[in-house]
């Protein structure tokens, strides 16, 4: 009887071994059983080590897109018409609509984005995304101006250009125009950057010791975003009159 009892649970131990020796081969790899950094990510994007012309291939990519949704002309926003000339703007004229506004902080933001691409990669195609634009906006501005004195209508993305009302309208487009400048020379941009630079230095908001503040969301608040927003614009703006007045600014609100 004993025998039989130990033949048979011997018998089970074996049945056992069997499939747990078998699972341990197939074992999903984790972090129980696998170095954190030898485990592939389950992730749809393939992240890795990638190269030189991966990276370019994906720059290039955003290029085309961006060139897409952002075009640089003038409508008729009734009937559609592109403007090939500005001397007699209505009030129904206005920039085309496209992804993304030409003029607002985060094109600023892009603008120096697409100037540190063409200088990294040496490819002419990003420097031209920006004159393109830029000498655009130099070339309409005048015009819109001149609609707004007179009647007093104006497209929201030209008004924003012409009248900044927070250092968001201004800082970083400002900045993005004069490192702008490094690459090529428009005469027609520095009205634009003048005017921006103005309401930098003596419009913006600022506390008694003249640091840049904002009334939201409360009187008075100091925002980090605003150095992003008025330190590179006035430092360049340094850099490209030989005005030290501009350095001490800078030093000012970083102090």
């Amino acid at each position: 009887m004993k025998q039989t009892l130990f033949i048979f649970t011997t018998a089970i131990l074996l049945a056992g071994c069997g499939p747990t020796a078998q699972r341990t081969e197939s074992t999903e790899i984790n972090d129980m059983n696998t170095p954190l950094h030898l485990l592939q990510p389950d992730y749809n994007t393939p992240y890795g080590i990638v190269s030189r012309e991966e990276v370019k291939k994906d720059m290039d990519r955003v290029l085309h897109y961006l060139e897409q949704a952002t075009p640089a002309r003038v409508i008729n926003k009734n009937t559609g018409e592109v403007y090939t000339g500005y001397t007699d703007l209505g009030a129904e004229a206005v920039l085309d609509r496209g992804d993304f506004r030409l003029a607002s902080y985060e094109w600023g933001v892009t603008y120096a984005a697409m100037l540190a691409a063409a200088e990294a990669t040496g490819d002419d195609r990003y420097l031209d995304y920006v004159t393109n634009r830029f000498d655009f906006l130099a070339e309409t501005a005048p015009h819109f101006r001149k609609l707004m004195d007179e009647q007093g209508v104006i497209d929201p993305q030209m008004k924003q250009l012409l009248t900044p009302h927070a250092l968001d309208d201004a800082g970083a487009m400002c900045a993005a125009m004069i490192k702008s400048q490094q690459f090529y020379h428009n005469p027609a941009l520095r009205a634009i950057i003048d005017n921006y630079i103005d309401y930098i230095m003596h419009k913006e908001l600022r506390l008694s010791d003249g640091t840049f503040s904002r009334n939201r969301p409360q009187l008075n608040t100091l925002w980090l975003d605003n150095l992003f927003m008025s330190v590179p614009a006035i430092v360049n703006m340094g850099k490209l009159t030989g005005d030290t007045n501009y350095y001490d600014e800078a030093i000012k609100q970083i102090l």
